[in-house]
This record gives C-alpha cells, structure tokens and sequence, in this order.
C-alpha cells in the first residue's frame, strides 16, 4: 500500500509511514474477532400453550361427517328400528374418538415441547411418539416471521417461523427452519427472539 501523505510504498502491516512517520489509518494486523463465551443457562424459555377449542377446530374435517350421522339417527328414528338406533350411536362414538385422539395427542405433544434459547443458539424438543432434539445456531438463521392467524389472536397466541438454510424432516417431509407454534405474548417474544438473533448476526 500507499502512504496517503507522502505517497511512497510503506508495508501492508505497517502503522507508520517509514519515510515522513505518518500514522497509517487502519494499519497493522487486523483485529481479532471478539470470541463469544456460550451462556450454561437460556436467557429465554417458551412453551406452547395448549387451547382446547383451537385443537378441536383444527380438526374440522370431522364436522364434515357430522350431516351423515344426524341424517343415519333421521332414519332409524323414522324407521322405528332399534337396531339402526344403536348402530348410529356406534358411528357417533367412532366419530368422537377420531376428533379426540388428535387433540389428545396435540395436549401431550405441547407438554413435552420447549423452546430454550441460549446467547448464540435455540434447543427445542418436541415431539409425541417420537421425541426430536435440535439445536439451531442463530447465525444460520435467515429470517424470523411472526405469523397471528385469526383464532389465534382471540386467544392472544402466535406463530414465529424461523427460517435456515439447512434442511431437515418432519413427518417423513423436507422442511427448512422449524416453527414456533401456539407462542402466548407472541409479540414480546417475537422481539426477544428479534434481539437475540441480530446480536448473533
């Protein structure tokens, strides 16, 4: 490089130009990159929150056999026929156990899911029948979008999707990133999770 002084040919590391001693801006070995100590304990831990109402209406393919069953009881109601009574009230309890069974296994699912965010990464577990384990480093992560669907915000919950490069699977589908779901205070920790992030970045 050049003394920007005198404009004689001084060394790439120099601090002092060695022919006029012009102080050379931004000279000298560049400085190391400040080295972060990884936090033992989370400065954050959120959960989902688990709604009754919002799981069942995330199932409401069921209330699409709903007419079928009403007009099968219509039927042996008219018809005087015991045994069509009892087979529709079979049908109606296989109905309630189908739109149970998720919404139970959605309760148990939330129980065993954390989201503990450290000063540079995310671990999250979640999971029913099989439990997953991931640690997401912040520097990875592209973009956080915070997403309150209509149902969500009359219960003030909210959904923060964070986006990475990298590729995994879930339920046998490649997806990137994972999504926070069911998050109360969606907003404070949507900024949290902001600050967290960008600090890394």
């Amino acid at each position: 490089m050049f003394c920007s002084k005198c404009g004689k040919e001084i060394a790439d590391d120099a601090k002092f130009c060695a022919h006029c001693g012009t102080s050379v801006s931004g000279g000298g070995a560049p400085a190391a990159k400040k080295q972060v100590v990884e936090s033992k304990d989370p400065v954050l831990v959120i959960r989902p929150k688990f709604i009754l109402i919002l799981a069942l209406l995330s199932n409401l393919y069921v209330l699409f056999y709903i007419p079928f069953v009403l007009i099968f009881f219509g039927v042996a109601i008219a018809d005087g026929s015991p045994i069509m009574f009892f087979i529709g009230l079979g049908i109606l309890a296989v109905f309630s156990v189908m739109s149970f069974i998720p919404v139970i296994i959605k309760k148990i699912t939330y129980g065993k899911t954390t989201y503990r965010f450290y000063n540079t990464r995310l671990d999250y577990f979640e999971g029913f029948w099989t439990i997953e384990e991931k640690a997401i480093e912040y520097r990875k992560i592209t973009e956080a979008h915070l997403r309150k669907g209509f149902i969500q915000k009359m219960f003030g919950l909210g959904t923060i999707t964070l986006s990475t490069p990298a590729t995994g699977t879930q339920y046998g589908m490649a997806v990137s990133g994972i999504n926070l779901k069911d998050l109360p205070n969606p907003d404070e920790v949507y900024k949290k999770v902001k600050a967290l992030i960008n600090k890394e970045l």
